[in-house]
């Protein structure tokens, strides 16, 4: 997997690097109305634009899910854990799990809910800007009492831990998503 990311985050690259020199070229024989990468303003912009080019939503759901995947994967290490600590464990998530879901239900489904739009609507509203987090908080929060009442996750460190697990795995796809963006944000400003 590692390969594929690294091979996709390089032809990435290399289509910036083509856009840039294209869009130079472009602009110096004026064979279309562009704007160049290599003016001064080009250069500006993508200087200036590069940290607010990939500030957006996609990143911090992309953080929150790998957050989410660590602590799901470090919460069940496939430790021999007895029965009886498993059972008490899904008991535990199941109750949790309904009053997740009862606190959603309060938040976005009744009328007048705090997380409805203005206008009563659900999509879009604060409830569809949100569920991505309430989803992956959702999953650590039950991830780590999972690992807690089957002692999987002895510590508040070895519960950091998962986090940091999940990110570590996903950091190459983060990569990707950097160059990408960058990418997108080029090809917009060069011919839009």
């Amino acid at each position: 997997m590692q390969k594929l990311f690294s091979r996709l985050a390089f032809c990435l690259l290399l289509v910036q690097i083509v856009v840039i020199l294209f869009s130079w070229i472009a602009d110096a024989m004026q064979w279309l109305e562009i704007s160049s990468l290599l003016s001064p303003s080009g250069i500006r912009w993508f200087l200036s634009r590069f940290t607010s080019n990939i500030a957006s939503p996609v990143l911090v759901w992309l953080l929150l899910i790998a957050c989410a995947y660590g602590a799901l994967r470090g919460s069940v290490l496939h430790k021999d854990v007895d029965n009886n600590h498993k059972r008490l464990a899904l008991m535990v998530c199941s109750v949790v799990t309904l009053f997740i879901v009862a606190g959603i239900i309060a938040l976005a489904f009744i009328p007048h809910a705090p997380m409805l739009s203005i206008t009563g609507r659900l999509f879009p509203s604060p409830f569809s800007d949100s569920i991505v987090p309430i989803i992956c908080f959702s999953v650590i929060l039950l991830s780590w009492l999972y690992g807690s009442v089957t002692d999987t996750l002895h510590t508040l460190s070895d519960a950091f831990s998962t986090l940091v697990l999940g990110v570590t795995r996903f950091a190459p796809l983060i990569i990707v998503y950097i160059f990408a963006s960058q990418l997108i944000y080029s090809v917009i400003y060069v011919f839009f």
